[in-house]
Formats: C-alpha cells, structure tokens, sequence
C-alpha cells in the first residue's frame, strides 16, 4: 500500500484522525479518566468516567482542530514538515484543547476552591504539553514513513565550503537527494573547528580535512561563500587545488532570485576566477535609450552579451544580425524572455544574413533608422583560416563584411560604428589577424571620409569560455580522462571574462570620437600550461607529463599554422589613457592614400578566387604579415 498515492482529502482525513486519537489519549491519561481508575483500580470506572465526560473532551479537541484549519496545519504536506514553521500555530491550537478543556470542566464541577481551580488548570497545561508533544511527533514519524532512508554505496562525497547560512543551506539542498553526501565542512572561522552541524563536523585546518578526503573518491567541493571577494576566491583556489577535489561554485539564494547570476554559474567554478589580474568591478550601463541598435555576429559569444547588456539600456530597438540561424534563433529567444523580465517595451529584430552582401544588406539599413552599430561578426578561428579551401571566405566575410557596415552606415547616417577587433590583428603571423588588421584600416578609411558617422575600433584578446577558446577544449579533454594537448609550452596569451569584455567595448563606444583604436587593459599574459595545471587540479586530478605517472596527461603538439607563441596588443608602442582606467587609445597608422584603389583591387581578386594575390595586397597593407605561400 503506497500511502503516497492516496488523494489529498484521504491524507488530510487521516491527519485529523491521528490529531484527534492522539487528543484522545493524551486527555484519558491526563484528565479525568486514569485519575477516576486511580481510585479503585477497576476498569468499570475509566469506561463510566470516558462515557460521562466524552462531551468534556470532544467539543475542546473539535476546537484545537478547527484551529489546526484555520492556521493551514493541515496543508502542510507530512513528507516536507518543517516542526519549526509550524511551531506557533500547533503550540497555541494545543493550548485551545487543554485550556477549553479546564474551563468546561471547571464549569461542570458543583462547587470548588481556588486550589481546585488552579489544579485543573495546570492540569490542562499539562494536557496542552502533552497534545502539543504527540501531534508533533506523529507528523515527523509520518515524514520519516514517507521518506524512508535510502542507502545509495554510489553517493557523491560532498565538503561545502562555507559553514554560514549559505552552506547551511546547501546542506539541506543537498541531503534531500540520495546520490550526494555531505561528508564535511571548511571554514576558515577556528571558532567553528570541531563544532557539528546536523551531525557533520566542520574542519577549519586544510591538513585534518587532507585525511578526510583520503577516505573517499572523488570527493567534490562546493563553495558556498557567494559574498567572498574575489582574492578571497582565489586564495581559496589555491588552498584547494593540490588537495585532489573537484571544486564547483554556488551562488547563494538571493542572488538567483534576484537574477544577479544564472542557474548555470552552480554548475562549475567561475573560470575568471582564474584569472591572476583585478577584475572589472563592475559592469556599467551605456545611454542607449530609445537608440535604434544593430548587433552583427549578434549569436556570437561577444555579440550575445553585448545584447544582453544592451538591453538593460532600454533601446528602442534592437536589430539581431547573423548568418548563423541556429545561433540567431538562440539570441533571439533569450533577448525576448529577457525582454520582458525587465518589462521593456521595444522591438527585437533577428535578421538572418550575410553582411558582406551589400546589395541586399541595405534594405535594412533604409527599413530602419539605425543609430549604433556593433560590428562583432568575423571569422576567427586561427587554423580554420588557414586551410586554403577557407582563405578567401575569411577574407571575404572579415573584409568586406566590414565595409560594407561601414559604407551602408556611413550612406545612411548611422551615429556610431564600433567595430570589435582582436590582438591577433597586431603583427600577424596569420591570414584571420590579417583580415581583421584590414578590417581595421577599412574603419579608420570611413572614419577619414565621413562627415555623418563616428567609426572606432575596440581590440582585446582570448575571452573566456568563447566558441573556440581553449577553455572548453581543455575541459572537454579533461572529461574524457585526457590528453590535454597544448602546442607549445611556452605560449602565453590575454585572457578576459564574455561580460566585461562586452561591456568595455561599449563603454569604449561610449568614448569614440572618430578613428579610434581602443585597447583593453587585459593585465598580464597567462602561460596557457599553467591554465591547464590548474583547470586539471581543479576538476580533481592530478597532473602527468608522461605515462607512467598516474594523473590526466599534458602533452606538447607544436605550433600550429599561423600561431604565435604570445599576443600583442599595440602595434605602435604607444596607449594613451582615457577616462577610464580599463580602456586605452593606441596610435595606429592610417591606410594608404591609396587604399580605395587597393580594395578594388581586392575585391576584383576574390571574385576572380585569386589566394595569391589576394594575399600580397594583404602583405602590402597589413604592417607585420607575411604569409609563405605553402603555409
């Protein structure tokens, strides 16, 4: 018999039922009845004294349930009772049936003094106690019944870092579900080492909780300490990360209410966490209000936040453009739910195209009075780029994507134009920096040429998490137990989070007066093997160089086409500071007088699917590059 699925009046029925029984008895022991059998020890008298004075005790025990009623006792569901919630309405419900009680027995009596009166009083406090006692305890047997232990040998070794509010939360999140056990707490508090929470003991020296993790496999670390600065989280990366434990964060709960973080960020630990620089405290709004805005690569990681970031600067509306329907489609469905979370009342605009067709990409421009651009559509994919089957699609989609936004932004009198570049455009040693350094001299030519519209550049590195970065492919590889490959040991590269580089795009935006190159304080270069050292330790393993060693494996592969061992940032050497501290001007060289004529020239070589040629105005025009012709 599965109580479980019996119907919701049968559950509450059977509740009352048990109230009322459990009332009954505690009113036999308690009042008049035991005491009458006391007398003469026959039990003739206990069945006399129940029969005469069972309306003494069923109008009281009608009250204390009707109150249990009224109070919504009774839509507590018995499996999920919390005795504390509860505790106020069953202990004043318990003093209604003892107390109504002394009084309708008081009032029967003939005749009585005061120390009668104050007997039967005490005595339907006690009768209170009793009742209050036994409806509390039935409910928390009937929990127990209905969620019996389940032994799972295959649970999950849980230690919650954070022994607070948060952690203690999480516990009872946790205990809920068989497959996982908290088997301890960290903290950093000394005042807590030793103490026990729900039976579980809190450590606060990281070599006693060493040997509790030598007791387990795989144990896994949940950080529950939402309110940790973020050097805080990192000196606590690194307490962490030679114990062997896969580490995770988790946001508190009124950050996921107040939709300060996404259900996702519980899933891992914070990558920019890793990352050995100060961060961007935090994001800050750009005026784009009631701005017509146009996001190219708009499904792209930088493209999608610089949407998301947008549209807290409630535009008017936002044109979604992208060649990608799948990635579109993703964009577009999140901007409208987030839309209306924020109750904003705008059009949001998927435009499914490939911006390097002008003729067609037009119509759009003069359908829409556009104010701002974010030029973020481009192919980036270093060795993809480098395959001869894709040179002139990169060249084509990088380049001519580029100028035809900025002809069409220019012709129709568009206010701003950012355009989203990369580190990779700084001396390139491959055909994707190449075409986005050209890129950047079609901007700085419109800049020049346009009396209408502001251009201006944004140039960043690697961002974390991003379609392509190395972040994922490491984590992917670490999941499947290894390889981790990396091409060259020393390579060092500029790392950022999706959302600051986003959002100090637009405030670099926000800046533009006209032919700028804007450069993204990015801290220093990371050594991409120390990045998978740590990702590694952090996903609870150790680190190998060679077989024989137990652990996942790092292995060197060698550089691949077009790849360089670091990034640069400025081509001149020269930044000049702006006002603000994360963003700085570089002093690029402008295009040749000659360009116009150059890019014809181009453009007449793509169709004609002329590579070399194609490649020598490349090599002509783009300071640094030099592309073998069997690369």
């Amino acid at each position: 018999m599965n109580i479980i699925k019996f119907s919701r009046k049968t559950k509450i029925s059977i509740i009352v039922f048990a109230d009322f029984l459990v009332g009954f008895f505690a009113w036999i022991i308690i009042g008049p009845p035991v005491s009458s059998y006391l007398l003469d020890g026959k039990l003739s008298t206990l069945i006399i004294s129940i029969y005469s004075n069972f309306l003494g005790f069923l109008v009281p025990i009608l009250m204390g349930i009707i109150f249990f009623h009224l109070s919504d006792m009774y839509r507590s569901m018995s499996r999920f009772y919390d005795p504390v919630k509860h505790l106020t309405a069953n202990f004043i419900g318990s003093l209604i049936f003892g107390l109504s009680w002394s009084g309708i027995y008081l009032y029967k009596l003939d005749q009585y003094d005061i120390d009668i009166g104050v007997i039967i009083i005490l005595q339907g406090i006690v009768l209170s106690l009793v009742f209050f006692s036994l409806t509390s305890a039935i409910r928390l047997i009937a929990k127990i019944i209905l969620n019996p232990y389940k032994i799972n040998i295959n649970y999950k070794p849980v230690i919650i870092y954070g022994a607070g509010s948060s952690g203690i939360e999480l516990m009872y999140l946790l205990n809920a579900d068989p497959s996982t056990k908290v088997i301890a707490f960290f903290d950093d508090n000394k005042d807590l080492n030793g103490a026990k929470i729900d039976g579980i003991e809190v450590y606060s020296k990281i070599s006693k909780l060493s040997k509790v993790i030598l007791l387990y496999k795989k144990v896994e670390v949940l950080l529950a300490m939402p309110s940790v600065g973020f050097e805080g989280r990192l000196k606590i990366i690194e307490k962490l990360r030679l114990l062997n434990v896969s580490v995770r964060s988790m946001p508190s709960i009124h950050q996921l209410i107040g939709d300060q973080k996404r259900m996702d960020d519980i899933q891992d630990l914070s990558l920019d966490d890793l990352l050995p620089k100060d961060r961007v405290s935090t994001l800050k709004k750009v005026n784009l209000q009631n701005k017509n805005v146009m996001i190219t690569g708009a499904g792209g990681s930088i493209g999608s936040e610089i949407v998301r970031q947008i549209l807290n600067s409630n535009p008017k509306k936002i044109l979604l453009v992208d060649f990608s329907e799948y990635s579109l489609f993703t964009i577009y469905e999140e901007a409208l739910v987030l839309a209306e979370s924020l109750n904003l009342n705008l059009e949001i605009i998927p435009i499914l195209h490939d911006v390097s067709n002008e003729e067609s990409f037009e119509h759009f421009f003069m359908k829409h009075s556009i104010d701002h651009i974010y030029h973020t559509a481009a192919y980036k994919h270093v060795p993809m780029l480098e395959l001869e089957e894709n040179i002139l699609t990169g060249i084509k989609n990088n380049i001519f994507g580029t100028y035809a936004v900025c002809k069409l932004a220019d012709k129709h009198n568009v206010k701003k134009v950012i355009m989203v570049s990369t580190d990779k455009a700084v001396r390139p040693t491959n055909l994707m920096g190449a075409t986005k350094r050209y890129a950047e001299q079609v901007a700085q030519y419109f800049d020049a040429s346009s009396t209408n519209t502001i251009f201006s550049m944004v140039r960043f590195g690697n961002v974390m998490n991003s379609s392509g970065s190395v972040i994922p492919t490491f984590l992917k590889q670490i999941k499947h137990g290894g390889p981790v490959t990396i091409t060259d040991f020393r390579v060092t590269r500029f790392f950022m989070t999706i959302p600051e580089a986003s959002n100090l795009v637009m405030q670099a935006g926000a800046l533009s007066e006209g032919g700028e190159v804007f450069i993204l304080d990015m801290g220093e270069q990371i050594k991409i093997i120390d990045l998978a050292k740590r990702l590694i330790n952090l996903k609870g393993y150790n680190y190998t160089f060679d077989k024989k060693t137990q652990g996942i494996r790092i292995i060197e592969t060698g550089l691949r086409a077009g790849e360089k061992l670091y990034e640069e940032l400025l081509i001149s050497g020269q930044e000049i500071p702006t006002n603000n501290p994360k963003i700085f001007k570089s002093l690029e060289p402008k295009p040749s007088d000659n360009f116009v004529n150059e890019i014809k020239d181009l453009k007449l070589h793509l169709l004609n699917l002329d590579i070399e040629k194609c490649i020598s105005i490349l090599t002509k025009n783009v300071h640094g590059f030099n592309r073998k012709k069997d690369a």
